[in-house]
């Protein structure tokens, strides 16, 4: 069972939109051979119609 949290930002690479995220969770209750904790990082590149 994860409990932790993160954040995330909005950035723009010349007119186009980056949506990238951190989070990091602990890992409250897991199997014997589980992970103590999750770290994970995402970077979405958005391609709105407007700007093409």
């Amino acid at each position: 069972m994860p409990l932790g949290g993160g954040i995330g930002k909005i950035w723009r690479i010349g007119k186009l939109p980056v949506n990238t995220q951190l989070q990091a969770f602990g890992n409250v209750a897991h199997p014997e051979s589980g992970p103590d904790w999750t770290l994970r990082l995402q970077v979405q590149f958005m391609f709105p119609k407007s700007i093409f």
